[in-house]
């Protein structure tokens, strides 16, 4: 029989699956216990969630929510990173990662359905975030409209300059 650790473990995994779109797999082996908590505290700020899960638990979990595909990974080590944007969630792993020594290192990705692995994921942490994405939309559609506020700008400065030009010339004249 489970013991309620377990199952009590078994309800968080589930709940953090239901309510995050992307699943990441990694391995910790080898990664020091100060360095783990510095990347937990590194992904919490970025509101992605790290957990050291038995491998049977996460076995448990992705078979209650039908989630395919992901079983060959749950080998040796295994800690769940989970959050809303895909690339945001590769890329934060993948940036401490390049810090410490390739910890902890990538198992797989899960989103939509589907199981990316080794050059998927390197693909994915080299796409834009959503934010950068954002940005860049924001900075296209702003230098138009930048470029249309200066040019009007200096219609306008003309156009007081034409009539200070008629104001003098009246003044002279009457």
């Amino acid at each position: 029989m489970a013991s309620q650790r377990n199952i009590e473990m078994l309800n968080m995994v589930k709940d953090l699956l239901e309510n995050n779109e992307i699943i990441v797999l990694v391995s910790f082996k080898g990664l020091k216990a100060q360095d783990d908590n510095k990347l937990r505290r590194i992904l919490k700020k970025e509101g992605i969630t790290f957990k050291v899960v038995k491998n049977t638990i996460l076995n448990k979990a992705f078979e209650s929510l039908k989630i395919e595909g992901l079983e060959d990974y749950l080998k040796e080590d295994t800690a769940l990173v989970v959050g809303e944007d895909l690339v945001h969630v590769v890329k934060a792993v993948n940036n401490f990662s390049k810090e410490h020594n390739g910890l902890p290192k990538f198992k797989a990705v899960y989103y939509q359905g589907k199981v990316y692995v080794d050059k998927d994921i390197e693909a994915i942490s080299k796409l834009p975030t959503r934010e950068e994405l954002l940005a860049r939309v924001v900075g296209g559609v702003q230098a138009p409209i930048s470029g249309l506020v200066f040019v009007l700008s200096g219609l306008l400065r003309n156009l007081v300059g034409v009539i200070k030009a008629i104001e003098e010339k009246k003044s002279k004249e009457g």
